[in-house]
């Protein structure tokens, strides 16, 4: 798929490194940073393994939270 972007070497490097950290990873692999840089492993015959360290990343907001911050939305939307 060669398409002419218009984007120098540097600029689609960037962009390249930008969009890898959406790829879909494939079952039991897990993305981790090291040093700044974005690496993928294969973890998939240790469970526990895999589940801590999917459990690393950022914690979700309870439902009381998002509760909480549906008045916040109306008061921005209505000003």
């Amino acid at each position: 798929m060669d398409q002419d972007t218009n984007l120098t070497p540097a600029q689609m490097r960037r962009w390249k490194a930008l969009l890898s950290k959406y790829s879909v990873l494939g079952e039991g692999s897990v993305s981790v940073s090291v040093d700044s840089k974005q690496q993928t492993y294969l973890v998939k015959d240790d469970p526990l393994l895999l589940a801590s360290i999917q459990d690393l990343g950022q914690p979700t907001f309870s439902t009381l939270m998002k509760l909480w911050g549906i008045p916040r939305k109306v008061l921005l939307w209505l000003s």
